[in-house]
């Protein structure tokens, strides 16, 4: 496959092919490791929980079919929940890089195809190689560089656009021998199985597709084409029609399709996607019309009509999917980034034929203001150009930015959960739940916690561990924190079974004949301890008796040792708090109190 579409390349500069490929790779590499290297620091977010949580619940609970087919908002996306579920059993979710690598790969195929479009138009490669730059550092598309959950999105179109260029690569002329039919056949049954495979793992697959099927139905000869557009695309098209009559139309988001929305939303969409591709705000309309005019005068030319078919039914067909399924939830939707990065895939290569034709015009005027021209031209669209990277790449690291802002406040919410959530005093039937994202449940992070898939970080400030575990509300508050509550550590009453220690902890020898106890103050100010199993603390169980007009109690098994606080005691408090520590075996646990600075 990889080394059938090498060979689309055509030789159109006086470079050597080696040396075009070296610069193409050196490029592609660059472009893949700045980006690493710029969101090196970034975590999860948002949708990436639906996949890394939700689905796994699913999967767990056998329920194999919605694992695989219920749709993501409205979209068929069960390769990507193979894909997460996959990554997370082999690297876990203490870090993001392992996932950012894999979309970067697919970025980064999805870029090169992009050159490769181009350069099947038959214009200079410095053209291809400058579009790749522009796509390579997309900063208007940054979702699609910076948010693994846009795998689905980046591999669906990498695996379509593959298809596409096997599908549309024109057959050899003459009359083909046996051999030849058989290549060909078997090409088309590997483009059918890259759409396929496309579909399942994202929706940007459907843009390309039907981008593909407009490019087979206008050549020539019309049934030979039409018949191999109907062998590639039928098995997919048959996969999805399936799937949205059995799956996608019964489940999927609820905000319907208003009809009168749509324009308004398709508009807005178009619009924004051509400024933010040129950077020029009310301008990317204008350039693009005077692209596709000037790609269009090279409609003679089979490659570049097969360019401009494909390029133009994409970028329109994507915004009216876009429509038809986001309409009702507002205009302000259709500009987010990761449309726009789509978009850019379909536009890009025409503005490169089309800048590309503009100077060739201008260079074969005959006359004396030739030359003049031609550099004014030359300065120009160079400057767009110029500008256009420069604002794109800068955009990457204003969304870095942007990012960071939100995880810094989200991240020690979902971690500091994680951390209670195997926590001895914890219900997971009754706590609150992580705010921020509706998939992050006390449970699931539980879950995914025993699985080993993730240790959360320990090492947070003091300040940021007290204000997460008091949003957490690990024994339920209904009064939220107060002057009296101002964590300034829990009275002792009484302890049995003290060991001591020269830290102030209190260690407790906990055994079958003499259980440990810790007796709290009611009246004093509430406060946190942390409460640790010494080794051997596999037996231990802990009973929490929280006296406020009526007893509460919780048993756990401190099997697993909690790095979060405990919060103990709800203003107004009245009453005592007892900590009853049993087991079958000789063991120890210690208990801490925290104070804030």
């Amino acid at each position: 496959m990889i080394e059938y579409l090498g060979k689309i390349y055509r030789p159109v500069t006086n470079l050597s092919t080696r040396r075009r490929r070296a610069a193409e790779v050196l490029l592609l590499l660059t472009v893949a490791v700045l980006i690493l290297v710029e969101t090196r620091m970034l975590w999860f977010f948002s949708d990436d929980w639906a996949f890394i949580l939700g689905r796994r619940e699913l999967r767990l609970n056998g329920r194999t079919a919605d694992f695989l087919w219920y749709p993501h908002n409205e979209h068929l996306m069960g390769g990507l929940a193979v894909i997460y579920s996959t990554m997370v059993a082999l690297f876990g979710i203490s870090s993001q890089f392992p996932f950012m690598v894999l979309l970067m790969i697919g970025h980064v195929a999805v870029t090169w195809m992009v050159g490769v479009i181009i350069q099947r138009a038959g214009i200079r490669w410095e053209w291809s190689l400058a579009a790749m730059v522009w796509l390579g550092f997309f900063g208007s598309g940054n979702e699609n560089i910076m948010w693994p959950v846009q795998i689905g999105y980046v591999w669906s179109l990498a695996f379509s656009l593959g298809a596409m260029l096997i599908a549309t690569h024109p057959p050899a002329e003459g009359q083909p021998d046996k051999g030849a039919r058989r290549r060909e056949v078997a090409l088309g049954v590997s483009a059918s199985l890259l759409f396929v495979l496309a579909l399942f793992i994202g929706p940007t697959a459907i843009v390309v597709m039907l981008g593909t099927g407009a490019v087979l139905a206008v050549e020539r000869p019309f049934r030979r084409n039409w018949l191999r557009a109907l062998g590639i695309l039928g098995a997919p098209a048959a996969l999805y029609l399936w799937w949205f009559a059995d799956y996608g139309r019964r489940f999927s988001a609820p905000w319907g399709h208003p009809v009168g929305r749509m324009p308004a939303y398709f508009v807005r969409g178009v619009t924004n996607a051509l400024d933010h591709a040129v950077a020029i705000r009310g301008g990317g309309t204008v350039l693009g019309l005077i692209a596709v005019a000037l790609t269009a005068g090279l409609w003679h030319r089979a490659a570049v009509r097969r360019l401009l078919i494909f390029g133009a039914t994409g970028f329109v067909a994507f915004f009216i999917m876009n429509a038809y399924g986001r309409a009702g939830l507002g205009t302000v939707q259709s500009t987010s980034p990761r449309y726009v990065g789509v978009a850019g895939v379909f536009a890009i290569p025409v503005f490169a034929v089309g800048a590309s034709e503009l100077l060739r015009r201008v260079r074969g005027r005959r006359s004396a203001a030739a030359s003049t021209g031609t550099f004014a031209v030359v300065t120009v669209v160079a400057l767009i150009g110029a500008h256009a990277v420069w604002r794109n790449a800068n955009d990457i690291h204003a969304a870095r930015r942007a990012r960071e802002a939100v995880l810094y406040e989200v991240r020690p919410v979902i971690e500091i959960a994680a951390l209670h959530a195997l926590s001895p005093v914890v219900d997971l039937g009754t706590q609150p739940e992580p705010k921020y994202d509706p998939d992050v449940t006390m449970g699931r992070l539980a879950e995914i916690r025993r699985s080993g898939s993730w240790k959360p970080r320990t090492d947070w400030p003091l300040e940021q561990l007290l204000s997460g575990s008091l949003q957490l509300g690990v024994v339920v508050r209904t009064d939220g924190p107060t002057a009296a509550s101002n964590n300034a550590g829990l009275a002792v009453i009484v302890a049995t079974g003290v060991v001591g220690r020269s830290d102030g902890c209190l260690e407790l020898s906990v055994s079958s004949e003499a259980p440990a106890s810790v007796t709290f103050a009611g009246d004093a100010p509430a406060g946190f301890v942390r409460i640790t199993g010494l080794e051997p603390a596999s037996a231990i169980s802990m009973d929490v008796v929280l006296s406020s007009g009526a007893a509460r109690s919780a048993r756990r098994a401190l099997g697993v040792v909690s790095g979060a606080p405990v919060w103990f005691g709800a203003d107004p408090f009245v009453g005592e708090t007892v900590l009853r520590f049993t087991t079958v075996a000789p063991s120890r646990v210690s208990v801490c109190g925290i104070v804030a600075k």
